[in-house]
C-alpha cells in the first residue's frame, strides 16, 4: 500500500511534466506557423522582377557601412549597460558584457520575442556578479529605458516630420502614443504593483502578470540612482538614431527613396512591436511590421520587405558569432566557478 501511494504522486507529476512540456512545444509551434504564415504572405506580394533589379544595384559600401552600425549599436548597448552596473559597483569588463549580450542576441533567434533575451542575459550576468536581483534589474532598467526612448523618438518624429504624414497615419498613432506615455508616467508609480495585484487577478495568477510586476519592482530598484536612470535614457535614445540610421543607409543602399522622417517613425514602433511573443526570434513580425508600416506612410511592399530582409540577414549573422562565443564562453564559466572568480558586491 505504502508503495502504491509513492508512485501515484510521481505518476501525476509526470503526466503533468508531459503536459507542461507538450503545451511548450505547442506554443512554439504555433508562433513557428506565425512566423511562416507572415513571410509567406508577404512573399505573394512582391514583384520579383522590381526586387530582383533593386538588388542587382545594391552598393556594397553602403551595405558594409551598415552592417557596421549595426555592429555599432550591439557597442553602444553594452557601454549602456555598463553604467547601470557602474552606480551599484559591479566592475564588470566590457568585453564579458559584449559577449553576454551577443549570447543573448543568439538564443533570441530561437525565442519569442526580442525580450526573451533578456532573460539570458540576465542568467549569464548573475553567474558574473553572483547577484540574481541586481542582475535581472540591471537588465529590466536597460530594456525600460530603451522603451522610453523607443516612444519618445515616436512622438519626436511625428511632432518634427508632419508633414511627411497622412493625416490619418498621426491620427492612429495618437492612441498609441497616449496609452505608452501613460505606461510609461505609471512605471514610475511605486504603489502601482501592490495594487495591481490585489485587484486584478491577471497580475496575480497568470505568469505574465507576475513577471510585469516583477519587472516593474525591479526597475524601482533603481529609482535611488536618477542620474544612472536619466544617463541610461540618453545612451539609448543614441542607441535608436544609430538604429534608425542603419535603416536608412540600407535604404540608400538599394537606391529606395525613402524619407529620412518616414524611417524615424517607422523604426521604433516596428522594435516594440517586434518585442511582442508573437513569432520565433521576431522572424515574420520584424519584415511585417516594416511592410505594414511602411506602407501607411508610402513606400511600396517591394522596397519595405528589401530593407527589412536585409536588416534580418545582418542581424542574423551578428546574432551567429554569438554562437560562437557562447561555445567559449561556456567554459570560461565553468573554469571561473570551479576557481571561484565570481564578483560579489
Amino acid at each position: 500500500m505504502l508503495s502504491e501511494s509513492r508512485q501515484k504522486p510521481s505518476s501525476l507529476g509526470l503526466f503533468e511534466w508531459f503536459l507542461i512540456m507538450n503545451k511548450a512545444k505547442a506554443k512554439y509551434l504555433l508562433k513557428l506557423i506565425v512566423s511562416l504564415s507572415i513571410i509567406i504572405v508577404i512573399l505573394t506580394q512582391i514583384n520579383w522582377h522590381d526586387f530582383m533589379e533593386s538588388i542587382s544595384r545594391a552598393n556594397v559600401a553602403l551595405l558594409l557601412l551598415a552592417f557596421l552600425l549595426l555592429f555599432v549599436e550591439r557597442v553602444w548597448a553594452v557601454f549602456k549597460w555598463r553604467e547601470l552596473l557602474r552606480v551599484q559597483d559591479f566592475q564588470v569588463s566590457l568585453l564579458d558584457l559584449f559577449c553576454i549580450y551577443t549570447i543573448g542576441a543568439f538564443w533570441g533567434l530561437f525565442l519569442p520575442s526580442s525580450l526573451s533575451t533578456d532573460v539570458v542575459r540576465g542568467y549569464y550576468l548573475s553567474q558574473k556578479i553572483s547577484d540574481t536581483a541586481m542582475s535581472t534589474a540591471s537588465v529590466v532598467v536597460d530594456r525600460m529605458m530603451g522603451l522610453f526612448s523607443l516612444l519618445f523618438l515616436c512622438e519626436v518624429s511625428i511632432l518634427l516630420a508632419d508633414d511627411l504624414f497622412d493625416h490619418s497615419v498621426a491620427s492612429s498613432i495618437l492612441p498609441f502614443s497616449v496609452v505608452s506615455i501613460t505606461a510609461a508616467v505609471l512605471a514610475f508609480q511605486e504603489g502601482i504593483p501592490d495594487f495591481l495585484e490585489q485587484k486584478v487577478s491577471f497580475f496575480s495568477r497568470n505568469s505574465i502578470g507576475r513577471k510585469v510586476l516583477k519587472m516593474h519592482r525591479a526597475f524601482h530598484s533603481f529609482k535611488q540612482y536618477p542620474g544612472a536612470m536619466v544617463k541610461a535614457f540618453l545612451y539609448s535614445l543614441i542607441l535608436q538614431v544609430i538604429r534608425v540610421v542603419t535603416i536608412y543607409v540600407t535604404a540608400l543602399a538599394f537606391s529606395l527613396e525613402v524619407e529620412l522622417g518616414k524611417v524615424f517613425l517607422v523604426v521604433p514602433v516596428s522594435v516594440i512591436i517586434i518585442m511582442l511573443p508573437l513569432s520565433v526570434g521576431g522572424l515574420g513580425v520584424r519584415e511585417g511590421s516594416f511592410v505594414a508600416l511602411f506602407a501607411l506612410v508610402g513606400v511600396s511592399v517591394n522596397d519595405s520587405f528589401i530593407i527589412a530582409s536585409t536588416n534580418s540577414i545582418m542581424v542574423t549573422f551578428i546574432a551567429l558569432l554569438g554562437g560562437l562565443i557562447f561555445l567559449m564562453y561556456r567554459s570560461e564559466l565553468e573554469r571561473e566557478k570551479y576557481s571561484g572568480k565570481v564578483i560579489h558586491e
